[in-house]
């Protein structure tokens, strides 16, 4: 019983930080109410209150309290929180004995004292005592990870060198540590001196294609991943470094498609694209050739080297193979395919061509298509034809998707949708913004907005959310055709293509190609709309559509600009970032993620188990279920074929982990031509309100639940 005036004193383990600090300023500043007493060899004329020599004695009222739930335990304690600012105690509750003593030479003070704790417990005054002995600082261990974390922090965050330097001046002198430097380019080991050269009419910058596949090979390893043949994805492609001025790179990446990783080759920097391509490209060519007739060595370990894949979008595709522009009327690199005028554009109506192979293209059979000899032809097993597929990031996404939208609100009559149905449109798809899954970068934008539109989210258009606001806006015909694009490219971007979907989305896009000029009008066929003739047999060289596209580059682009912080000398400062970075970044370990966390204790959880834990978030290395934020990022396909509504995760002693949830019953099909949605797992489900249980392990995929 407490009496009157008195307030009951909180859980120890539900005091915040906030409070607990308070409570030590007070407790250390109020000398009328803490008696302090501070001996020093320098210093006879103060009171010495303990027989040991040489320490700082802190008597302080009503310490019993705890800064973290980490530290409580069953029995009293103290620990030392190692901060460069404060040595905070955090303690647990009193037990009923009279005294607690802890001895704690592990962590230390950071002015290099050791401690000594000692709890005196009072019953009557609440009294706690710590004793503090100095030492000698060389007896102190050095954290010597300190220096890798900030080196690694400096370079992941993109944090100025200046900033960084300051840091370091700011924590040097506050810890024993004499190996942190003063300078941020000794930490980070940035180099001296950069080797450019010039090359008209800008410079060039090269970092060596040997040095990116032994990084790639390291990553390789770091995932398991068979390593003795290395196949490598070839980018080239300008970049703006900004809109007031004509200042651009010209970078050369490369990549595997066993990794979304990308590395840099080569950098050209200047005010228009280089003059010559073969110049550009001069120092690449020789070392690729190197590399594919003798390999590279990493490890005592012999790989072999092949440029599997040039990705470029149009332009740069025509720069690099000196080839007619996607505007010229023999611009195919794939078919002999001649373009018409019509309607002040050229088009390539019609179905039937003939292939171009890698002999014609080098012998320069095709005087009307070749502008000149590229000196790509100069690396063994790279077949100018064959080697350079179609990327559906610009061909399908930021061409013919964005085409069809603009077709849909400025083109002729027949398929023109009214302003009302376009702002209609427009408000479905900001519906949509509520509910998107966090797998998403992007979130559905207004109509208004299409020409500010980037690739993901006509993508995102086109795979998922266009079908549905869609369904009810455009005419039949015009639905129907939109949907045999979109079933041709989820089959082809389907990680579990096979040779029999290929073959039907083959079909598929040549019915659309022949359809699209009945629809629209054969002026419309563009070179991006016939590219969709040739996708399919890229798919069957080069595996699903995501394995060679460039999307992973053009995202890798815009990391590349953020190192480039001023106009002067912007080469120079990208690769001296760029090296920093990959250094910070090869010390830095690759784990497979399989985590369970958010624990909680409130779940639904079905009678026949008895969960010892309870999770409200499961993440693994492809994608991520959770519970928290409503429907939008708990709907997971199994691998039987059921749509699960994930309500709670949990965890059993003796089965393991499961998934709590309602199954979702298909109700019908969201459409039925070009084929049924079922087989592509887009359905109008109803829940089925009883609780049921999976295995974890039979999830499949994650579902995004559109309502």
């Amino acid at each position: 019983m407490y009496g009157a005036g008195k307030r009951k004193r909180k859980s120890i383990a539900c005091i915040s930080k906030r409070h607990f600090n308070r409570l030590i300023y007070n407790a250390t500043e109020n000398e009328t109410e803490h008696a302090v007493y501070v001996h020093h060899n320098d210093i006879s004329t103060l009171p010495q209150e303990n027989d040991s020599g040489n320490c700082i004695s802190h008597k302080i009222l009503n310490s019993r309290i705890a800064h973290s739930s980490d530290f409580l335990q069953t029995t009293s304690r103290a620990t030392y929180n190692n901060d460069a600012d404060s040595s905070v105690i955090h303690g647990t509750e009193q037990e009923q004995t009279s005294q607690s003593r802890i001895t704690n030479n592990d962590d230390k003070f950071c002015d290099g004292r050791s401690t000594d704790v000692v709890f005196s417990s009072d019953s009557d005054n609440n009294v706690e005592e710590v004793v503090c002995r100095p030492c000698n600082l060389d007896s102190v261990p050095v954290d010597l990870n300190l220096r890798k974390h900030v080196a690694l922090w400096a370079p992941e965050y993109n944090i100025p060198q200046n900033a960084v330097s300051s840091l370091l001046k700011i924590i040097k002198p506050h810890l024993p540590i004499h190996e942190i430097p003063k300078d941020a380019r000794t930490l980070l080991n940035t180099p001296r001196s950069i080797f450019i050269h010039d090359m008209p009419p800008g410079k060039y910058c090269h970092f060596g294609l040997e040095k990116a596949c032994r990084e790639i090979i390291c990553d390789l390893k770091k995932y398991n991943i068979d390593n003795t043949y290395l196949q490598l994805l070839v980018n080239i492609d300008g970049l703006p470094l900004s809109k007031s001025s004509s200042s651009c790179i010209w970078p050369i990446l490369c990549s595997s498609p066993a990794l979304n990783k990308v590395c840099v080759v080569g950098v050209y920097h200047g005010y228009e694209k280089p003059r010559s391509a073969n110049d550009f490209l001069q120092t690449f060519v020789t070392e690729a050739s190197h590399l594919v007739h003798y390999g590279i060595i990493v490890e005592n370990e012999t790989t072999a080297v092949k440029i599997h894949a040039l990705i470029c979008d149009a332009p740069a595709k025509a720069f690099v193979l000196y080839i007619k522009g996607h505007s010229g009327y023999n611009s195919c690199v794939k078919c002999t395919v001649q373009g018409q005028y019509k309607e002040r554009r050229v088009c390539f109506p019609g179905i039937n061509f003939n292939k171009r192979c890698d002999e014609d293209f080098v012998s320069n059979t095709d005087e009307d298509f070749h502008m000149g000899a590229t000196i790509l032809t100069q690396i063994p097993h790279f077949g100018p034809v064959s080697s350079v597929p179609f990327d559906y990031m610009h061909l399908v996404c930021l061409g013919v998707m964005k085409k069809m939208l603009i077709l849909w609100m400025k083109g002729s009559l027949s398929v023109r949708l009214s302003s009302k149905m376009v702002s209609e449109v427009s408000k479905a798809l900001l519906e949509i913004k509520g509910c998107i899954p966090n797998d998403f970068s992007r979130s559905p934008r207004s109509l208004a907005e299409i020409n500010n539109w980037k690739a993901t989210e006509f993508r995102q258009f086109l795979l998922y959310t266009g079908p549905v606001v869609m369904k009810e806006y455009l005419t039949k015909d015009v639905y129907t055709h939109f949907l045999t694009l979109h079933v041709a490219v989820s089959l082809l971007v389907s990680p579990r293509v096979s040779e029999c979907s290929v073959q039907y989305a083959s079909k598929l896009l040549k019915h659309f190609v022949q359809s699209f000029g009945i629809l629209y009008g054969n002026e419309n066929i563009s070179h991006n709309v016939h590219g969709l003739l040739h996708l399919s047999e890229d798919v069957l060289k080069y595996g699903p559509l995501d394995l060679f596209s460039a999307f992973r580059f053009e995202s890798y682009m815009q990391t590349l600009k953020k190192l480039i912080r001023k106009n002067e000398k912007p080469l120079e400062q990208l690769s001296r970032r760029y090296i920093e970075q990959n250094i910070s970044l090869s010390s830095s370990p690759v784990e497979k993620i399989c985590e369970f966390y958010h624990p909680h204790t409130d779940g639904p959880v079905p009678p026949d188990l008895q969960p010892k834990e309870q999770y409200r978030c499961y993440k693994n290395n492809l994608f991520s279920i959770d519970i928290i934020s409503s429907e939008k990022n708990n709907c997971c396909f199994l691998y039987n074929g059921t749509t699960v509504s994930v309500q709670n995760i949990i965890y059993c002693q003796r089965d393991g982990y499961f998934i709590v949830g309602y199954e979702n019953l298909s109700q019908r099909s969201l459409y039925v031509k070009p084929c049924d949605s079922n087989l592509l797992g887009i359905n109008i489900v109803n829940k089925m309100h009883v609780l049921k249980s999976w295995p974890v392990d039979m999830i499949c995929c994650k579902m995004w639940n559109i309502y």
